[in-house]
Protein backbone atom coordinates (compact mmCIF):
# COMPACT_ATOMS: atom_id res chain seq x y z
CA UNK A 1 0.00 0.00 0.00
CA UNK A 2 1.46 3.71 -1.20
CA UNK A 3 0.10 6.92 -0.33
CA UNK A 4 0.97 10.04 -2.20
CA UNK A 5 -0.12 13.54 -1.72
CA UNK A 6 -3.60 13.88 -1.33
CA UNK A 7 -6.32 17.16 -1.65
CA UNK A 8 -8.63 17.90 1.63
CA UNK A 9 -11.17 17.72 -1.36
CA UNK A 10 -9.86 14.04 -2.41
CA UNK A 11 -9.55 13.16 1.22
CA UNK A 12 -12.46 10.20 2.17
CA UNK A 13 -13.01 8.55 5.75
CA UNK A 14 -11.76 5.43 4.36
CA UNK A 15 -8.23 6.53 3.43
CA UNK A 16 -8.28 8.13 6.88
CA UNK A 17 -8.85 5.42 8.33
CA UNK A 18 -6.01 3.22 6.82
CA UNK A 19 -3.59 5.56 8.77
CA UNK A 20 -5.15 7.39 11.96
CA UNK A 21 -7.62 5.96 14.49
CA UNK A 22 -9.86 7.57 16.66
CA UNK A 23 -10.16 7.42 20.60
CA UNK A 24 -13.48 8.93 21.15
CA UNK A 25 -13.02 8.33 25.13
CA UNK A 26 -9.81 10.24 25.02
CA UNK A 27 -10.43 12.36 21.99
CA UNK A 28 -6.90 11.53 20.59
CA UNK A 29 -6.26 10.02 17.01
CA UNK A 30 -3.31 7.51 17.21
CA UNK A 31 -1.25 6.84 13.92
CA UNK A 32 -1.81 3.21 12.58
CA UNK A 33 1.16 3.27 9.97
CA UNK A 34 3.69 4.89 8.49
CA UNK A 35 3.41 3.78 5.00
CA UNK A 36 2.51 7.49 4.13
CA UNK A 37 5.13 9.39 6.12
CA UNK A 38 8.76 7.12 7.58
CA UNK A 39 8.54 10.35 10.10
CA UNK A 40 5.54 8.37 11.79
CA UNK A 41 5.41 5.90 14.74
CA UNK A 42 3.35 3.63 14.35
CA UNK A 43 1.02 3.78 17.77
CA UNK A 44 2.43 7.10 18.24
CA UNK A 45 -0.10 10.12 19.39
CA UNK A 46 -0.51 11.97 15.82
CA UNK A 47 0.03 15.59 15.49
CA UNK A 48 1.72 17.80 17.50
CA UNK A 49 0.57 20.88 19.99
CA UNK A 50 0.85 24.07 18.29
CA UNK A 51 2.26 26.63 21.77
CA UNK A 52 1.41 29.90 20.21
CA UNK A 53 -2.74 28.47 19.45
CA UNK A 54 -2.95 25.97 21.90
CA UNK A 55 -4.38 23.48 18.73
CA UNK A 56 -3.16 20.39 17.82
CA UNK A 57 -1.90 20.06 14.17
CA UNK A 58 -1.60 16.64 12.29
CA UNK A 59 0.23 16.74 8.33
CA UNK A 60 -1.38 14.13 6.39
CA UNK A 61 -0.85 13.29 3.01
CA UNK A 62 1.26 16.64 2.57
CA UNK A 63 -1.52 18.73 4.06
CA UNK A 64 -1.79 20.48 7.53
CA UNK A 65 -4.99 19.81 9.69
CA UNK A 66 -6.16 20.88 12.77
CA UNK A 67 -6.95 18.20 14.64
CA UNK A 68 -10.27 19.06 15.69
CA UNK A 69 -11.77 19.53 12.33
CA UNK A 70 -9.79 16.33 11.03
CA UNK A 71 -11.94 14.34 13.81
CA UNK A 72 -15.46 16.03 13.23
CA UNK A 73 -14.20 14.87 9.19
CA UNK A 74 -13.40 11.53 10.67
CA UNK A 75 -16.47 11.01 13.16
CA UNK A 76 -18.99 12.93 10.63
CA UNK A 77 -17.77 12.29 7.18
CA UNK A 78 -17.80 15.89 6.29
CA UNK A 79 -15.86 18.76 7.17
CA UNK A 80 -17.23 21.61 9.37
CA UNK A 81 -18.87 23.73 7.77
CA UNK A 82 -18.83 26.69 9.71
CA UNK A 83 -16.23 27.58 12.79
CA UNK A 84 -15.60 24.54 14.81
CA UNK A 85 -14.04 25.39 18.13
CA UNK A 86 -14.25 23.87 21.70
CA UNK A 87 -17.57 23.83 24.66
CA UNK A 88 -15.42 24.14 27.29
CA UNK A 89 -12.53 26.29 25.68
CA UNK A 90 -9.56 23.69 26.31
CA UNK A 91 -8.22 23.58 22.64
CA UNK A 92 -6.56 20.09 22.75
CA UNK A 93 -9.61 18.50 24.36
CA UNK A 94 -10.90 16.87 21.25
CA UNK A 95 -13.65 14.35 22.05
CA UNK A 96 -16.16 14.51 19.65
CA UNK A 97 -18.85 15.69 22.91
CA UNK A 98 -16.72 18.69 23.36
CA UNK A 99 -16.75 19.97 19.79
Amino acid sequence: MTFTKTSKENLTQELVAKVLRYDATTGTLTWLTNLHSKRVIPNSRAGSLVSTTGYRNITLFGRNYLEHHLIWFIYYGVWPMAQLDHIDQVRDNNRINNL
